[in-house]
């Protein structure tokens, strides 16, 4: 008898585990999403109190979330308000934790393009090309 109680509780115990993970899951999803769309809306560019809200929510998607899509939006979002430093070097964090990353990429060719980095600017396209031709390997 103390025994399956045991393994009841340990089950539900278990079954809320799961649950608290999904939760967060769908919480930094929703989060991120809701960033990147502030980001890229055009109201960032003009109002801080947005782009903050968007760079929060961005931020905290990325606390529990071991992807790079949200510092790949959140790059993006410091570049377009003026903080492009900071933009091109989160972006580059982001291909070099991802290599294989071709919006990255995309997304830093644009910035150096932007900027005048003629040397970044060569090799973002250089990597895009890379990524971009027929795999040689068979």
């Amino acid at each position: 008898m103390m025994a399956a109680m045991a393994t009841r509780i340990a089950t539900a115990l278990v079954a809320l585990a799961v649950v608290a993970a999904l939760g967060l899951g769908l919480r930094d999803a929703r989060l991120e999403q809701q960033g990147t769309e502030a980001a890229q809306s055009d109201g960032v560019v003009e109002d801080p109190r947005l782009a903050r809200e968007a760079d929060r929510k961005l931020r905290e998607a990325g606390l529990l979330n071991p992807g790079t899509d949200h510092d790949l939006a959140r790059g993006g979002l410091l570049f377009r308000v003026g903080r492009r430093e900071e933009g091109i070097r989160l972006t580059r964090d982001v291909v070099r934790r991802e290599p294989e990353n071709l919006p990255g990429w995309s997304v830093l060719r644009l910035m150096a393009a932007q900027t005048g980095e003629i040397e970044l600017e060569r090799t973002a396209g250089r990597r895009l090309r890379e990524l971009l031709s027929p795999d040689d390997r068979g």
